[in-house]
């Protein structure tokens, strides 16, 4: 069966219809995707951030050696403690 110059206008403008719809839906995801500049962006603030947690490694490092760990102050309760009760004296507590 032969196709009449009717159908084949009509299969031809479907197809470019899909052609048109699939090129405006790549078109879109390409909006969407990120640029080499967005990601060299994205890299650099990374590095940055990855410095500032190096720095607050560190400073946290440099706060404990300054701070005694808990059981040293349990220690140093205890004995208040104990001198307390010798010498008599009520406790804070």
């Amino acid at each position: 069966m032969a196709l009449t110059k009717e159908d084949q206008v009509y299969i031809a403008d479907t197809v470019n219809n899909a052609v048109d719809n699939l090129a405006r839906i790549v078109a879109k995801g390409f909006e969407q995707t990120a640029t080499k500049q967005d990601i060299a962006r994205l890299e650099l603030e990374i590095m940055e951030v990855k410095e500032r947690v190096t720095y607050i490694e560190r400073d946290i490092a440099e706060i404990r050696k300054g701070l005694m760990s808990r059981i040293e102050l349990e220690d140093i309760w205890a004995r208040l403690s104990l001198v307390e009760k010798k010498l008599g004296i009520q406790s804070g507590k």
